[in-house]
């Protein structure tokens, strides 16, 4: 199915300080002059709660949803969502799952609009034998950047699309954690990029 996005049409747009972008859909900001972003833009998953546009992580023992979601496994750490970037670890009974790197590839992104997920694939939930809450971690979010005529990314930029954490057990018994979602995705496009950033998380 089609993709929903958050869709602003601008003459023009500075970011100097933090912008935190959050909702259900991925932004696209549609710029006629030019973008100047010496501050910093975060879309980025907390736990199982995804990032704009991700997916939401697996509940206890479910596979994640997304493009290339984790799968459970049985009474084992959920496997982690993948995107364009390195999707997060599973962890033990005890420890989180780590959080998916940012998807910054190109490679992939013929396909990124055929899919109703734009953002990062969320983590499975772990497997677990007795009680406990091993939800996936979300995906982080999209953010899509276009100017008719210019961008800087000056040394001070900075975005951040990480997947979230995967949840260790909180069973009093044995149980495995859930994985952590992929990283988002960020495309910054025009006919003249000045770059002296970005930090990318």
């Amino acid at each position: 199915s089609n993709p929903s996005v958050s869709l602003f049409v601008l003459t023009s747009m500075n970011i100097a300080g933090t912008l935190d972008l959050t909702g259900d859909h991925g932004y696209v900001f549609l710029v006629r002059g030019a973008v100047e972003i010496s501050g910093a833009i975060s879309m980025e998953a907390n736990r199982r709660t995804p990032g704009p546009g991700g997916a939401t992580g697996g509940a206890s023992s479910t596979d994640g949803d997304g493009p290339y979601p984790g799968a459970t496994e049985r009474e084992a750490g959920g496997g982690g969502g993948a995107r364009l970037g390195n999707g997060g670890h599973g962890g033990g009974s005890t420890s989180n799952g780590g959080n998916g790197s940012l998807a910054c590839s190109v490679a992939a992104l013929n396909d990124i609009w055929s899919r109703s997920i734009l953002g990062g694939s969320s983590g499975a939930g772990g497997q677990y034998m007795h009680g406990g809450m091993t939800n996936g971690g979300g995906g982080g979010g999209f953010l899509q950047i276009y100017s008719a005529t210019s961008v800087d990314l000056a040394a001070t930029s900075a975005f951040d699309a990480r997947g979230g954490d995967g949840v260790s057990s909180t069973g009093t018994l044995v149980g495995a954690a859930g994985g952590g979602g992929s990283g988002g995705v960020i495309i910054v496009e025009a006919p003249m990029m000045s770059m002296s950033g970005p930090a990318l998380h």
